[in-house]
């Protein structure tokens, strides 16, 4: 009586002397080659739940993505006239934050937040200095021209 089919493919049996000229080796079966119908010989451990207090996904990247953008609309809103300073103050903030909880995984994120945000307050004191210099020059023109009706114009006075 036979024995039973336990899945192993029987090794092939080297050629006779009859095949002389043949260039093509014989093939032979892989040993470590295993049968995909046949059992793993490991034992499969069922599925168990995380400790409480842990979780069981990946750490989100929500604060360096929030920084991130409002970084880039501040530095954006800065370069135009300066009024992004208080988006650029929230990248900043938000890089900072995620830079400590979401670590070296959110790190292209938490940086752009950081760089641009900088870059954003940067230019909006630039933006606040030119403004305050041109506050200042027209104030003290029109300040001139207010107190004495005149003005230093080479032409005479405005109010004839």
């Amino acid at each position: 009586m036979s024995e039973p089919y336990n899945g192993a493919v029987p090794p092939v049996p080297p050629p006779t002397g009859g095949q002389t000229g043949s260039s093509v080796p014989p093939y032979t079966p892989d040993s470590s080659a295993q049968n995909p119908y046949q059992q793993s010989p490991y034992q499969q451990t069922p599925y168990q739940q995380p400790e409480y207090g842990t979780s069981g996904s990946t750490p989100t990247k929500t604060l360096s993505l929030i920084g991130m953008i409002g970084g880039i609309v501040g530095l954006a809103m800065s370069i135009f006239g300066g009024f992004g300073f208080l988006f650029s103050i929230a990248g900043v903030v938000l890089g900072h934050l995620g830079k400590r909880r979401e670590g070296l995984e959110a790190k292209s994120l938490w940086l752009t937040a950081l760089i641009t945000g900088y870059v954003g307050i940067a230019i909006s004191l630039i933006w606040l200095i030119i403004y305050i210099i041109a506050f200042i020059a027209f104030g003290a023109a029109f300040g001139e021209l207010a107190q004495n009706g005149t003005g230093d114009y080479p032409m005479g006075p405005l109010n004839p």
